[in-house]
Parts: C-alpha cells; structure tokens; sequence
C-alpha cells in the first residue's frame, strides 16, 4: 500500500507531538521521582545540651539531645561536631550515638533512623584546672536534610571548680636522732577504729533573695529579710552560710530567724544553719541594722550565699537599692 507523502508527514507530525505532550511528563516524573528518593528525608532538627557544675579530677557530663519535629523520619546519618575548650578531654559517652575523639576534636554519629521525637546521650568529659572558673562549649549539629539548619548550634558555659574535699595525705614519719631509743609498743587487743560521719552535701540548687521590711529613716533601725529558696532536687545535709556586707551608714543591730545563728564583725555580718531544707521549701533570717546619716539618699546592700552542694551559684547573690529618708 502506499502513503502519499503529505499524509505521511501529518502522522510524523501527530507522533512527534504525541511524545512532547506523553512520554516527557512520564520521563520527568520519574526523574523527579527518583532524585528525591536519592536525597535525605527531610526533617526539622534542633539541638539542646545541659551540663551541671564541674570539678576538676573528676568527669563532666553534657546531656545532648537531639529533637526531629518532623516531617519525615531521618535515612542518613545525623553527625555531631565538638571541639572541647581547653581544661577538657573526651572520656567516653553512652547511648545510641558513636563518638570518637582526634585530639579535642570530637564527632558523634548516629546511623540509626530518627523517628519524630528525642534522641539523647551522655559525653563524659575530663575535667582539669585549666577549665577554672568556667568553660565554653560549642557543639554543631549536621544533617543533609535538615529544614532549620540554623538551629543546629548550641554554646553551654559550665562552672568549674576544684574538688570540694581534697584528698588527705599523711605527714611524713619523723626520723630518730642518732642515738634516740626506738618507741616500744605494748600488745593488747585491736583498737576499733570510729568511723567519722561527714556527709557529701547533697547536691541542689539553692536561690538567695532579700526584701526590705518597713520604712529606712536615719536615727532609726531598719529590716532586711533574708530568703534561701531550695529550687531542687535534694533536700539540704549540711550547713548554708549567708554574709552581707553592710554598706556605709548601716551598722549590725540584731538578727532572728528559725535554726539560723549570726555573728558581725566590722560591717560583715555572717548567718548559719545547719537545718534541712527540701525542695520548694525556704528559710529566712531578718537583719536588723542601725542606720546612720552616711547611708541616705539611698544605699545598696549586698549578700551571697554559700552552701557546699548547690549545683548554680548564678542566683546565690541579693543586692537591694533602699531608699533612706533623713530624720
């Protein structure tokens, strides 16, 4: 049979067009289809780090946790990056997540999916007296899918401070003079040594404000409440100390408060207790003082408290701007 040739090209001209309007949708979509299942799941991560206060000698712990708000569930690997600041050394960490340290660069890896959710871990540091007062910590989150990668960054500044009991060493044994008779012992029965009861502080976080009671008029007295507020978790075993140091033109009068004892020499005015305090319980003491002609138009007084467990001593300081009215 034969196709006249203007005919012939109307059916080129149809399939051609056929191809154009078909096959390439199909042949984009799979394409489109195939690159996206080639890329990380897209997923919204964040990250968060806590640490509570170090002693040098003994090991830092951070808390990292790393949250997907979705959508998806991770399909690549979540890496984590830190490089610890002088006065720290990578010791180990536990959970799902693989660490490895090269000098103080450190990399966590978890190949494991990540569902909606949390994923933490501990990383163990070492601790020596070059982190003292405090140490900066960055840690950088990494993840091909990431939606929010600029969250993927958190800095934690961390107390430190040296032991709180230091080990004890014995005095050296004494060398006999020349000629001096050795000491002789008596046998008897074996001493039964008396073991000493002194606690390790409880470690919690205890938070020190003051108020002003009344009205401040030179000639006369005036009060200043002294609050300690246990945040938590542990209830209080061992003695908290209060000093304030009064400002010129206040002088110590008196003091009262439930378990507390104070003391003052010169302008410094020292409280104790050794009561206990649970969590979300307080204590206060009153201070009363003498108030002279040096402390108006106005004075500050400032007191900082000190107790061996507590775990944040950013809220541990009280200063209070009081207005003193001439007599």
């Amino acid at each position: 049979m034969n196709i006249h040739s203007a005919e012939l090209n109307r059916i080129t001209t149809r399939i051609h067009r056929l191809s154009a309007h078909t096959i390439l949708p199909v042949l984009t979509a799979t394409f489109v289809a195939a690159s996206t299942a080639w890329a990380a799941a897209p997923a919204n991560l964040s990250l968060r780090a806590t640490a509570r206060t170090f002693f040098v000698g003994s090991p830092g712990i951070y808390h990292v946790t790393v949250v997907n708000r979705g959508p998806s569930t991770t399909d690549d690997v979540v890496t984590l990056s830190d490089t610890l600041p002088p006065g720290l050394s990578f010791a180990s960490n536990d959970g799902a997540w693989a660490c490895t340290a090269d000098g103080a660069a450190v990399s966590c890896t978890n190949t494991n999916p990540l569902g909606i959710g949390s994923s933490t871990f501990e990383l163990v540091v070492n601790v020596d007296a070059a982190a003292i007062p405090r140490v900066t910590n960055q840690i950088t989150l990494s993840y091909a899918g990431d939606t929010t990668p600029l969250k993927n960054s958190v800095t934690r500044t961390t107390i430190a401070r040296m032991p709180r009991f230091p080990v004890p060493t014995s005095p050296p044994t004494p060398t006999p003079r020349p000629g001096t008779p050795l000491p002789t012992h008596t046998i008897g029965p074996t001493a039964t040594a008396v073991p000493t009861n002194t606690p390790i502080p409880a470690v919690t976080d205890l938070m020190l404000t003051k108020t002003v009671s009344g009205t401040f008029t030179v000639g006369s007295t005036g009060n200043y409440v002294l609050t300690v507020t246990n945040l938590g978790p542990a209830t209080t075993n061992t003695g908290m100390t209060i000093v304030d140091s009064l400002p010129a033109g206040l002088t110590f009068a008196s003091a009262s408060g439930s378990g507390w004892m104070c003391s003052a020499s010169g302008p410094t005015v020292t409280c104790s207790t050794t009561a206990a305090l649970a969590p979300t319980s307080t204590t206060s003491v009153m201070l009363t003082v003498s108030i002279g002609a040096a402390a108006a138009p106005t004075t500050t007084n400032s007191a900082m408290l000190s107790y061996p467990g507590d775990n944040n001593t950013t809220n541990n300081t009280a200063h209070r701007p009081t207005t003193v009215r001439s007599s």
